[in-house]
C-alpha cells in the first residue's frame, strides 16, 4: 500500500473530510494529489497528517496496521460534525450506534458467559 493510500485510508477511518484533515496547514487539492499518488509529501507533511489524525509520525511509513480511534474519539468528532452541520453526519451517527449496538452485545454476552462460569463455584 502506498503512503497516499494509508494516508486516505486512516483519514476515512476517521471520518474526515480532506479539508478537515488539513486544515490552513496544506490545500485539500494537495492532499488529493497526495492521497492518489500524484504528489509526494514532505516528512514534514506527513507529521502534520499523523498528528492532526491523533496518530504517530511515523504511521504512514510503517506496515503496521492503524489503531482504531477510541470511542470517545469518535464521540469528539460526531460532536464536530453535528456542530458544523456536516452533511454526513446522519449516516456517521448510524454507523457508530450500529456498531456501539454490536459491541455492546457482545459485553453482555462475555458477562454472562463470566457470571454461568464463576457463579457456581
Amino acid at each position: 500500500m502506498t503512503i497516499g493510500q494509508r494516508i486516505r485510508e486512516a483519514r476515512l477511518g476517521r471520518q474526515m473530510t480532506q479539508q478537515e484533515l488539513v486544515g490552513d496547514y496544506i490545500t485539500r487539492n494537495m492532499l488529493s494529489k497526495i492521497e492518489n499518488d500524484a504528489a509526494t509529501p514532505s516528512v514534514r507533511t506527513l507529521e502534520y497528517l499523523a498528528g492532526a489524525m491523533g496518530m504517530p509520525p511515523g504511521a504512514f511509513l510503517s506496515d503496521a496496521a492503524f489503531p482504531e480511534p477510541s470511542p470517545t474519539d469518535r464521540l469528539t468528532r460526531l460532536g464536530r460534525m453535528l456542530e458544523d452541520g456536516d452533511p454526513s453526519f446522519e449516516a456517521c451517527l448510524q454507523e457508530a450506534k450500529r456498531e456501539w449496538s454490536e459491541t455492546g452485545l457482545k459485553l453482555v454476552e462475555l458477562e454472562a458467559k463470566y457470571n454461568a462460569m464463576y457463579s457456581k463455584a
